[in-house]
């Protein structure tokens, strides 16, 4: 059996390990300080610039407290010039990409703009081995952009259109406005235009359904009504746009070749079948309401209330008669718009458009 020829020297080695090992510790609660120091002052940097961003002016808002950044330590906020180094990959690219033909940006967002800058600074002394100095943070700084963005700040409602606050549109043809015009005086002009009433302003829709427009419609971006915006239809392609908003209101062909009638010449089938459905639908509900008045005993009141439903059903139902009579040459009538538009085709050498 061997014995160690180091026995009995533990204790001294211990003894001499000893002060490296505090001074390890020293260093280790020292780097602690620093690194709490240093993510203080980044906190307080950045608040204190955006105590002073509006609506706040920096005058009432609580500053850190002693605790957590203690005197002598210092807080600021300044303003800055224009941001002359962008280096961000990022902002080199226009927002808008082109080539678009007197289309602006406005400078709203724009880090040439300048801003506002917050700074902390600290000088502590070490907690450990205070001849090694003090701990200096030097300025400790957070930036931010100066310029007015907020809806507030803009007196912008909320649901405005961003696009007019960020861009300067190209002016449009002066012509524009009195075509317009015209066109509107032109479709009032018209002997039938009082008859177009039912599409938008029928008196049966309004008493029975509240409302219904049957105007064929293109969809818009922004929907104001939802608050979204769709931007799979934000679209500068002038093809991707009449596919998407022009070829289902108009007549053209399959992929099989044959006459697709489109949303215009398909409205009176369209209306056809609503006037049906609701008409049908309230004299179900007139005649479920006279079998529920007929089992109560009857008065003078009752009386009345289901003679008044059964001259409505009637009336109703002399509407009906003529409509499902017309339904019925619905196939007719689609058949001579597919054979029109074979011949508009033809005698103006302009192709169909493919759905």
């Amino acid at each position: 059996m061997t014995t160690s020829p180091r026995r009995g020297l533990a204790p001294l080695e211990l003894v001499i390990w000893l002060p490296v090992l505090l001074f390890v510790a020293a260093l280790m609660v020292n780097f602690n300080t620093m690194a709490r120091l240093r993510l203080r002052g980044e906190i307080v940097a950045r608040d204190e610039v955006h105590r002073s961003r509006w609506p706040r002016t920096g005058n009432t808002e609580p500053v850190a407290p002693g605790h957590i950044w203690p005197a002598p330590a210092t807080a600021s906020v300044e303003a800055t010039d224009a941001w002359v180094t962008v280096d961000l990959p990022q902002l080199q690219h226009p927002v808008v990409r082109g080539p678009l033909p007197g289309f602006g940006i406005k400078p709203v967002l724009d880090p040439t703009q300048g801003g506002g800058r917050g700074k902390a600074s600290i000088v502590r002394r070490y907690p450990m081995m205070p001849r090694l100095g003090s701990f200096e943070s030097g300025s400790i700084e957070h930036e931010v952009l100066g310029v007015t963005f907020r809806n507030a700040e803009m007196n912008m409602p909320t649901m405005t259109r961003r696009t007019t606050i960020l861009y300067e549109f190209p002016q449009t043809s002066q012509d524009l406005p009195a075509a317009f015009s015209e066109a509107v005086n032109a479709i009032m002009a018209v002997p039938h235009f009082r008859h177009l009433q039912v599409l938008d302003n029928d008196e049966d829709v309004q008493r029975y359904v509240g409302s219904h427009d049957f105007h064929p419609r293109t969809l818009q971006p922004y929907m104001a009504m939802m608050g979204q915006v769709y931007l799979a239809l934000c679209q500068l392609d002038r093809e991707e746009i009449y596919q998407q908003q022009v070829v289902p209101k108009i007549d053209g062909r399959n992929r099989r070749g044959d006459i697709e009638l489109g949303e215009i010449s398909r409205l009176p089938r369209t209306m056809t079948n609503f006037f049906l459905a609701m008409y049908n639908a309230r004299i179900a509900e007139l005649e479920a309401l006279i079998d529920l008045l007929k089992m109560q005993p009857p008065t003078p009141t009752i009386s009345a209330q289901i003679a008044a439903a059964e001259a409505e059903i009637a009336e109703l139902k002399a509407k009906v008669a003529p409509l499902e009579a017309y339904r019925s040459r619905l196939s007719e009538i689609e058949s001579e718009l597919r054979r029109l538009a074979v011949q508009y085709e033809a005698d103006s050498g302009i192709p169909l458009p493919t759905k």
